[in-house]
């Protein structure tokens, strides 16, 4: 695939990205249900008008819900929130097809275990577990429903079967899909946290940067970063240990957290190097931040048995400029801060943006007669 009809499909946000290949995945589920509902109005389990009924229905909802993410609007909604608006969608399609009837109505259980499935893939243990009732409850009332408006279509006794059935598999499922969801959530923050500060990690805190430069939307503001250095760590380190130096992390993380914006993320970098990313905030504004922390660093009181070690720390500041990577990003950050260092430490500098290449001067037409009058000049005095 061409990366023109890749961005067409999937766009060149990278958040978005993931949003689109997870409902491409779903769509390969709905054009099998869709096939399948063709199939069973050509051998006669269920009339035509119903199975055009169904593909309008979950046509019309897919669509809708592609158009959502691609827009604006959807950046300002938690991935979460969208991938469950569309397991409900999915788990009312599913009651829909099951209230159109047939006689192979039953198989449907198999499709509401595996919206189950689904959840315990993407959502957390409370989403799992409040999707995993609606879909059960969401069953039993469509059935009961149809069993009283449609006796002869739905016959009580069969009913009672089907949710006989359904009931003793889909609890089943649902514990399953909790237990997987919470070992899913334990294995992801390992992955993105950093075990000594708690803050996230180098790779988690890429993958953020990542998203935030993708996003091309003119009603955003600036995105800062600004990479901190804890001044003389190796000197902590080499006098008084290394539990000691892991203390000062610790308590510098704190710090650092408490004395930011919500919508601040503070990650350990590497070694004694911290990262801040500020979105929507401009330079300034992030370096007034970044005072405001050096004061609470130096005012705050250590833990009971951690030592009370008054570490200061350098940083480089850098407001990125449009269509700037992020490799140029961090380099000039890097820059600043080790401008910072160099100035005598304890000190925040902000990155001075990159001076574009001056072009060569292009000779004019009376320079470039000149230099001919020049040339014949020097050549009739040699001769």
């Amino acid at each position: 695939m061409s990366k023109k009809l890749r961005n067409l499909i999937l766009g060149e946000d990278a958040r978005q990205r993931r949003q689109i290949r997870f409902f491409l995945l779903t769509s390969v589920m709905y054009v099998a249900c869709g096939m399948l509902t063709v199939y069973a109005a050509a051998i006669g389990v269920w009339e035509p008008w119903r199975s055009h009924v169904m593909l309008a229905y979950t046509a019309i909802g897919h669509v809708a819900s592609y158009a959502f993410i691609r827009s604006r609007h959807s950046r300002r909604i938690p991935n979460t929130s969208l991938l469950l608006s569309q397991i409900v969608f999915a788990v009312s399609a599913t009651d829909l097809a099951y209230a159109m009837g047939g006689e192979a109505r039953a198989a449907l259980i198999v499709i509401f275990a595996m919206h189950l499935m689904f959840t315990m893939l993407i959502l957390q243990p409370r989403q799992t577990f409040q999707i995993g009732m609606g879909t059960m409850l969401s069953l039993l009332l469509t059935s009961a429903a149809m069993a009283w408006l449609e006796p002869a279509r739905f016959p009580w006794r069969m009913e009672l079967l089907h949710m006989g059935i359904a009931m003793g598999i889909l609890p089943v499922m649902l514990v399953v899909a909790i237990r997987v969801a919470r070992m899913r959530g334990q294995l992801e923050e390992m992955a993105q946290r950093d075990a000594l500060t708690g803050l996230f990690n180098r790779r988690h805190m890429g993958t953020l940067m990542e998203d935030a430069i993708s996003v091309k939307d003119p009603a955003r503001g600036r995105l800062t970063i600004a990479l901190l250095d804890i001044d003389h760590f190796k000197r902590i380190n080499d006098t008084l240990g290394h539990q000691a130096g892991d203390a000062v992390l610790r308590h510098f993380a704190r710090v650092l957290q408490q004395n930011v914006r919500g919508a601040d993320v503070p990650a350990r970098w590497g070694g004694e190097e911290f990262l801040l990313l500020f979105p929507d905030t401009p330079g300034t504004n992030a370096l007034a931040a970044l005072e405001r922390v050096r004061s609470q660093l130096l005012a705050a009181t250590p833990r009971e048995g951690e030592p009370d070690v008054r570490a200061t720390f350098s940083a480089g500041v850098a407001q990125r400029l449009p269509g700037e990577s992020l490799d140029k990003l961090l380099e000039r950050a890097d820059h600043a801060l080790y401008a910072a260092k160099e100035q005598g430490r304890n000190r925040s500098l902000v990155a001075d943006a990159p001076t574009p290449p001056v072009a060569p001067r292009q000779p004019a037409a009376e320079d470039s007669a000149a230099t001919v009058a020049a040339e014949a000049a020097f050549s009739a005095a040699r001769r």
